[in-house]
């Protein structure tokens, strides 16, 4: 299923999970950073209605910057499929001690990987001969079978209303 995001410019940015890029692992830690600096970094990124957005984010979907103040409604599906946020740090942790930021944006894209890898194996079992001539696109009017498995993952969403 979609969704979608109002910009405050009033522009909808509509996506589907597979659309939405692994969180990005962002620091502004940098000791040798001015304070100043730093601010300046975050705060043309941090929010779309501020005089100070520069139309550029860590987060990009479907060719849009999406500004920090919006990754908590792009990015918490992943927590939603679990009954709380003690379920998805367990499940993440394996029940041992709970991981930090990094590692879980690391588990996550391993596990996106996984059911990519996954959901290219069902279009080949399900597709078979046809698989390269359904899953690709055209090149200079040259047909280019998809070889990465984002992609194709993404497309057999597509083509199945997923």
């Amino acid at each position: 299923p979609s969704r979608s995001i109002i910009m405050a410019n009033g522009f909808v940015i509509t996506f589907t999970e597979d659309q939405v890029p692994t969180p990005p692992a962002i620091s502004f830690a940098n000791k040798l950073e001015p304070l100043v600096t730093k601010l300046e970094r975050l705060n043309c990124i941090w929010d779309d209605t501020s005089a100070f957005w520069k139309r550029s984010s860590y987060l990009v979907i479907n060719g849009y910057p999406i500004p920090i103040t919006y990754w908590k409604e792009v990015l918490v599906h992943a927590i939603r499929r679990y009954p709380s946020m003690k379920a998805f740090l367990d499940h993440l942790s394996g029940g041992g001690e709970h991981l930090g930021y990094t590692a879980i944006l690391s588990k996550l894209a391993d596990e996106r990987s996984t059911e990519n890898n996954q959901i290219v194996q069902l279009a080949k079992d399900e597709y078979g001969d046809s698989f390269a001539s359904t899953f690709g696109y055209r090149r200079h009017g040259v047909w280019v079978p998809k070889t990465k498995a984002v992609d194709i993952a993404r497309q057999y969403h597509a083509i199945h209303g997923l």
